[in-house]
């Protein structure tokens, strides 16, 4: 029993050594002078909420980092595949899968229970602009049917959550 807890504390420090989380492996571009990066919280998000009710929502966002990669300093293919893989292992969700005219848009849910906990998303312009934004909040579907969100196949949004889905 001792030599199986030695080998799996032993795995554990090693993989902890190997992997980079995903927040490290975007500061180390953040670095760069030609990646942008913006964190934005409370009274700067509140100054984007149009209306009472989007404010109620915007209050249970506590932070987006947003990353804007240009032509200059690209998200390297290895790193986008850590990436991935850290979200993968993080039990992130895929909420939205969308390719339009060269344009990628992933985005990505953490949950807990019924509420959304955190979201990734991942833009890759046909243009070589690559943006990444984490956010960290306490969301519900419904509340990210409030936003008015407009884009192609936002409608989808209202079949999403099995247990506030709406029948079609």
């Amino acid at each position: 029993m001792r030599k199986f807890l030695t080998i799996l504390l032993l795995t554990g420090v090693c993989f902890t050594i190997n992997a980079q989380s995903t927040q490290s492996i975007l500061e180390k571009y953040a670095e760069s002078e030609e990646v942008s990066k913006m964190t934005l919280t409370g009274d700067v998000l509140r100054m984007f909420a149009q209306e009472y009710e989007q404010r109620e929502i915007i209050d249970k966002v506590k932070k987006i980092d947003v990353y804007i990669f240009g032509d200059e300093q690209k998200l390297k293919d290895s790193d986008l595949s850590l990436i991935k893989a850290n979200l993968k292992n993080d039990n992130y969700e895929e909420l939205i899968n969308l390719r339009d005219e060269g344009n990628k848009v992933k985005v990505l849910v953490k949950e807990r229970g019924d509420t959304i906990k955190r979201l990734f998303m991942l833009f890759e312009g046909s243009d070589s602009q690559t943006v990444v934004a984490e956010m960290k909040c306490s969301l519900t579907y419904d509340d990210l049917q409030k936003l008015q969100l407009e884009f192609d196949g936002v409608d989808g949004l209202k079949y999403i959550n099995g247990k506030n889905a709406k029948k079609m």
